[in-house]
This record gives C-alpha cells, sequence and structure tokens, in this order.
C-alpha cells in the first residue's frame, strides 16, 4: 500500500481520493470564490457608492484605486463601516451570531483590505485576500 494512504489515516484509495477532493474544493472557495465574493460586495459596491455620491469615475477607481496615500472622510467613514460589516459577517457560526469574541483579525484585515482596494484597486485587493487565505487554509485545515 503506498504510504501516502496510510500517513492520511486510511488505508483505502476511495476514501483518500473523497479526502483529496474535498481538500481541493475547499482551497477553490477559500482561495478563490470566497475573496471574490466578500471582496465585491463589502468593498466593491461600498466603493463605487462613494465614487457616485463624490461624483468620481467610480470604474477607474474600482479597478485601479484612487492613487496616493491619504484616504479623505468619506473614504475613512465608509471604510469604517464596511470593515464592521466585514468583520461581523466573519462572525457567524452554524449556531448564529456569535456574540462572545471579537473577530478582531477581520477586522483588521479589513481595514487593510478597504485601503487597498481604495488606493491600489480591485486586483490588488483580491490578491491580498487570496493570500491571506491561502495561508490560513494552508496552515490551518490540511496539517
Amino acid at each position: 500500500m503506498p504510504r501516502s494512504y496510510i500517513s492520511r489515516g486510511s488505508r483505502n484509495p476511495r476514501t483518500c481520493a473523497v479526502d483529496a477532493q474535498t481538500n481541493a474544493t475547499m482551497v477553490f472557495q477559500s482561495v478563490v470564490e470566497a475573496p471574490l465574493l466578500e471582496e465585491s460586495v463589502q468593498r466593491g459596491i461600498p466603493s463605487v457608492i462613494l465614487d457616485v455620491a463624490t461624483k468620481q469615475n467610480p470604474v477607474r477607481n474600482f479597478l485601479q484605486g484612487t492613487g496616493g496615500y491619504r484616504m479623505d472622510r468619506g473614504e475613512f467613514i465608509t471604510g469604517a463601516i464596511s470593515t464592521a460589516l466585514f468583520a461581523a459577517s466573519h462572525n457567524v457560526t452554524d449556531k448564529g451570531f456569535d456574540t462572545h469574541t471579537i473577530p478582531a483579525p477581520q477586522g483588521i484585515l479589513g481595514a487593510a483590505a478597504w485601503y487597498l482596494q481604495r488606493k491600489f484597486g480591485f486586483l490588488t485587493n483580491l490578491l491580498a485576500h487570496s493570500t491571506n487565505n491561502a495561508i490560513t487554509v494552508g496552515t490551518t485545515k490540511l496539517t
């Protein structure tokens, strides 16, 4: 029997194939689907709404960012709201909303993602989120 079956805790090749498929699905969802959906909804939409409200170019700012390093008051307030919603969305469990923990890492990363979205554009932000999720999945779920 090949060593990979034994090291995974199973002697059945079919079980290992199912585990590998489950892991591949989880990695795809964590590294591709979740960042794409979350960044589009929780940072892309607020960014476009902010740009429309302030009469800026929403398509250019969404794709390329606004440039520079400073944020104006509107960007800061919109980012704070977006970050709070992003962190709260990561505090929902199968039993409902968890009121006993504060999702500080997601809040910090959400604020960083808002900054990346506004200043450097969607693709930079998406890449950062995907990289974070890949590292997290690689160090927690697959070991």
